[in-house]
């Protein structure tokens, strides 16, 4: 738990998903740390360029293997990277 203090200092949002979202989210309401949970990671994507300003940086953090949802961190990576470019183009 300590570690999450920290977050505090140097993130504006967190959003999560997956298996550990609902820990996340109640140890960052309980820091005071912003966080919105969703649950796949496309809309976690979403939800992050939402609560983002221009300019500001999305960071792909992986706390958990996400094995619920993907086979590998590769699978994970690809996907995010997909759904990112898809969001650029559209924009």
């Amino acid at each position: 738990e300590p570690d999450i203090i920290q977050l505090k200092t140097y993130v504006n949002h967190i959003v999560c998903f997956g298996h550990e979202a609902q820990y996340i989210a109640e140890m960052c309401r309980k820091h005071g740390i912003p966080v919105t949970q969703s649950e796949t990671l496309q809309e976690a994507v979403n939800q992050a360029i939402t609560v983002s300003c221009p300019g500001t940086c999305v960071l792909l953090s992986p706390g958990g293997a996400s094995f619920d949802a993907f086979s590998s961190y590769q699978e994970r990576g690809d996907a995010f990277k997909t759904y990112v470019t898809n969001i650029m183009q559209d924009n």
